[in-house]
């Protein structure tokens, strides 16, 4: 019986934060992704924002990783040392714009460093990453490669795979650019001076800066990539 009654309390209160974060639209302003439902109970829920709109609310179901988070956009295991539902102070940080600090209630003073995921910088207002579109940097640099979004003190990297991999596009027009260090075999889209995605040619083929296709005739790559 004692069973029955707690699955009916968990629905009607699963229940109510769903309308409760209906009704006042919480992805108001918000850029695409996944974001944790601070009102859910030991930050279990999170939920999909996508066009500013609700999508879809989800729960982490692995016991030992029950807390979503934001910022990593995964569900992690708990820590005593790192939890987004006991934050204290979320901070930006001066020097970079997609740098952040959090301070955490459990160890008063004791502060993480956090970097927002590529190409996503931090918001001062909302306090939280978003699309670098929607942010104002003024002071702070404004970081536009892979390996600027690398910070010296972070305890746990986010995206391991080796910066330098990415391909710079700093003071580079929207357009297609050969991939010299594959020897053109692919080539990337650079937008807003920020590296978008690579693509690989058809096998044999590689890529030409001058005729923006590839061809089956190795072609130098005019625009070098710099690392």
């Amino acid at each position: 019986m004692s069973t029955k009654i707690f699955i009916i309390v968990s629905f009607v209160l699963f229940e109510f934060i769903l309308n409760s974060i209906c009704k006042i639209n919480i992805c108001n302003n918000k850029s695409n992704g996944f974001y944790t439902n601070y009102t859910s109970l030991n930050c279990r829920s999170y939920y999909f924002c996508f066009n500013e709109t609700l999508k879809k609310i989800l729960q982490c179901k692995n016991q030992t990783e029950p807390i979503f988070s934001s910022y990593r956009q995964r569900c992690i295991a708990k820590n005593l040392f790192y939890n987004e539902c006991y934050s204290n102070n979320i901070t930006e940080d001066n020097k970079n714009c997609a740098w952040f600090s959090i301070q955490l209630l459990t160890i008063p003073k004791k502060t993480y460093h956090y970097s927002c995921l590529y190409p996503f910088l931090f918001d001062l207002q909302t306090k939280e990453c978003k699309h670098y579109s929607q942010v104002q940097c003024n002071q702070r640099f404004e970081p536009k490669d892979v390996c600027d979004y690398h910070h010296p003190q972070i305890y746990n990297s986010i995206n391991r795979r080796p910066c330098w991999l990415i391909p710079s596009c700093r003071h580079k027009i929207n357009g297609l650019y050969g991939n010299q260090i594959q020897e053109c075999s692919s080539y990337y889209e650079c937008k807003d001076e920020r590296f978008v995605s690579l693509i690989k040619c058809p096998r044999n083929m590689y890529f030409s800066d001058k005729y923006k296709i590839c061809l089956s005739t190795l072609f130098n790559c005019e625009n070098k990539t710099v690392y």
